[in-house]
């Protein structure tokens, strides 16, 4: 099965297909540059929108989407330019809170959101129009998604003053972190943390 195949095969083979391409590129720059130079992202993100048919392809695409939207410069266009992806990511997130489904799908969307911050992929003002910050209040309740609401919000503060000046008087997502962090955190976490 090759990229240029994917348009035409059903739900399930779009999965496994999803899942083969996953695993040969995680870990792997030069597999990450092959199916990056096959037109793989540009071909999942013209297939968003049927994404939330199949549970298990949701789950694969957002894991590729995990590792071009980090490390892997070539890719960031791609992602700055495609109409609405991030507002998708976030109302992913949301219907995933809302609806209690699958944690990995949360955990993903995370780490994609993360890495469109941290990367400069989208500019940190975004957060605001997406409304972010309270959605990621809702998530921090334990260490893995302490450390990656730390990191958005440590970037969104460094960038814009104005969502700095929000963080602060909100202090609703500063106060959740440090009472997880009491209640939870290793010495790790708290030395990752500060970072």
């Amino acid at each position: 099965m090759e990229v240029s195949d994917f348009k035409t095969m059903d739900t399930q083979a779009k999965a496994e297909y999803v899942h083969k391409a996953k695993n040969d590129i995680i870990g792997s720059f030069k597999q990450k540059y092959k199916y990056w130079e096959q037109g793989l992202i540009e071909t999942l993100l013209s297939d968003f929108e049927e994404l939330e048919v199949s549970p298990e392809l949701q789950l694969g695409v957002y894991s590729i989407f995990v590792c071009y939207t980090n490390n892997f410069d070539e890719a960031y266009d791609a992602f700055k330019y495609q109409e609405n992806f991030s507002d998708k990511i976030v109302d992913t997130l949301k219907k995933a809170i809302e609806q209690n489904l699958d944690t990995r799908i949360i955990d993903l969307s995370m780490q994609i959101l993360r890495n469109l911050f941290v990367n400069d992929i989208i500019p940190p003002e975004k957060a605001t129009s997406m409304d972010v910050i309270p959605i990621l209040d809702k998530l921090v309740y334990n260490n893995k998604r302490i450390n990656l609401v730390a990191q958005i919000i440590s970037k969104l503060a460094k960038e814009s003053n104005d969502i700095k000046n929000t963080i602060i008087d909100q202090k609703t997502i500063l106060d959740s972190i440090i009472a997880c962090i009491e209640e939870n955190g290793s010495d790790n976490l708290r030395i990752s943390l500060l970072d």
